[in-house]
């Protein structure tokens, strides 16, 4: 990199490249200068207005929130109707959709069984090499100084 030839003009495009910099980051403090600016003033009208302008303003944010109680229970009743008619089709599709509704259900109950079935075989591999052992012990036992008399 060092022992390339120096291009005419390159120190001007880097200069460019940082007035643009400059000018963008200046730009985005600037609209954070100007949310902090409007916050304010929300703030000083909440504090520093007329009992009419705060009334009007409670009802307005108080109708904002029945709105989207409102747009929720709506959606929640849609839900059910939904469902409903789901539960209403003929035949074979309704133990689908009763399946899928319990299929949470169904899963932790085969975790579950598939988990003690483990535990179950876990216990029969420690019982079968616990016998192993023993029988091993007393064969040992019963041959008693076997191998000292040997040799």
């Amino acid at each position: 990199i060092l022992l390339r030839p120096k291009r005419p003009g390159a120190g001007r495009a880097n200069e460019e490249s940082i007035d643009q910099q400059w000018t963008f980051e200046q730009r985005l403090a600037e609209q954070k200068r100007q949310e902090y600016v409007d916050a304010e003033r929300e703030r000083e009208r909440w504090h520093h207005i007329n009992e009419f302008d705060r009334e009007e303003m409670h009802h307005r944010h108080m109708s904002e929130r029945e709105q989207h109680l409102n747009m929720k229970s709506q959606a929640d009743a849609d839900q059910r109707e939904i469902d409903r008619q789901l539960s209403e089709l003929p035949g074979h599709w309704a133990p689908d959709f009763e399946a899928a509704a319990n299929t949470a259900a169904a899963r932790r109950e085969a975790t579950r069984k598939a988990m003690e079935e483990n535990a179950r075989l876990m216990r029969e591999r420690l019982e079968t090499a616990r016998a192993a052992k023993m029988e091993e012990v007393t064969h040992e036992a019963s041959q008693g100084d076997v191998f000292n008399q040997r040799f």
